[in-house]
């Protein structure tokens, strides 16, 4: 209910919060009688909508995007048309052109994706929840075109596609497992390489000792001695020089002194020998370890690569024997479809 105010003609009071619906009213101040008419303006002619896009010219400015390669732009068109026309079939198809990037609709029978769920457990993705909206408001041959889209065609190259990328998991599951062992082995051959290098030094640094063992035994001896021989030839030369007592007891003492020398650097010599064969011992021992085991781990290695090149071999048949019907079965329906 709508209210609304009036002056009386009579009074010219001001009445206020009157019922509109009413045809006349009493003046509250001095009872004139005031009759109340609406007036209805009635206009006559037609509205123009030139200018307004409608839901089809936007169906074709999409569709002329789409062929273009302007997918950002077909889909605002396509977006744009069903705010026009939310059961518009061909907008929907075009949304999904436009998103996979297809220049026409009918191109979306080579893609590789799948419009339709394997199975009520699998959610539906974008794709599916587009194509499902299409069928949904297509008739008739309209219809019939986007089942065909996704027909039996369509259907065996998804499934190619999914068998093709399952294989590639495999192997590249397969070659990274490989080159894990391979890397393995291949360092267990240049460990033994390395152990069989380092006994070989070894072996060579204690043999070099122990002949500079022998030498500098055979110096050691001698230099004491002619030493000595020099020291008593004097000795005897100066007799007449220095009292005999002294003379002896220096020539005494000299010859006490050589022969603790002596001793001294044939006991040292004995104890560098010893050591020195020791190690000598545990060299040969790792070398010959060493030049055991590098055969060995490069057998093994040589064994492994051959295994690998055998297993790949395998699985390229079973990848063979995966993807070849299935390729065949695409073949077929296209050259049916």
């Amino acid at each position: 209910m709508g209210l609304i105010s009036m002056k009386c003609p009579a009074c010219g009071a001001v009445l206020e919060n009157l019922d509109e619906n009413r045809e006349f009213f009493f003046c509250t101040y001095c009872g004139n009688k005031i009759t109340y008419e609406k007036q209805r303006i009635e206009m006559s002619g037609q509205v123009s909508l030139a200018g307004v896009a409608t839901a089809k010219s936007l169906l074709a400015r999409g569709t002329n995007a789409l062929e273009d390669g302007k997918f950002d732009a077909a889909w605002e068109f396509f977006d744009r048309a069903l705010d026009s026309d939310p059961q518009m079939a061909e907008a929907y198809m075009g949304k999904l052109a436009a998103r996979n990037h297809c220049h026409v609709d009918t191109d979306l029978q080579q893609l590789p994706v799948r419009f339709t769920r394997i199975d009520n457990s699998q959610s539906e993705d974008d794709n599916m929840i587009l194509y499902r909206r299409a069928c949904q408001y297509a008739k008739g041959e309209l219809k019939d075109k986007y089942e065909w889209i996704n027909g039996p065609y369509h259907l065996a190259i998804c499934e190619l596609h999914e068998a093709t990328q399952n294989v590639k998991a495999l192997e590249k599951q397969m070659n990274r497992e490989h080159d894990k062992t391979k890397r393995e082995k291949e360092g267990a051959v240049n460990r033994a390489e390395s152990e069989l290098k380092y006994a070989r030094s070894s072996v060579e640094s204690c043999q070099k000792s122990l002949n500079d063992l022998k030498k500098w035994r055979w110096k050691g001896i001698t230099k004491p001695l002619i030493t000595m021989i020099v020291f008593i030839v004097l000795s005897i030369l100066l007799r007449n020089v220095v009292n005999d007592v002294i003379m002896l007891f220096y020539v005494g003492a000299l010859i006490a002194f050589a022969v603790v020398v002596i001793k001294a650097l044939v006991i040292a010599v004995k104890i560098g020998n010893s050591q020195e064969k020791k190690r000598l011992a545990e060299a040969t021992q790792r070398l010959a370890e060493a030049q055991r085991d590098l055969p060995q781990k490069q057998q093994e290695l040589a064994q492994y690569q051959a295994q690998m090149a055998e297993e790949k071999q395998r699985f390229a048949a079973y990848a063979s024997g995966i993807l070849d019907p299935l390729a065949g079965k695409v073949e077929m329906f296209r050259q049916n479809s």
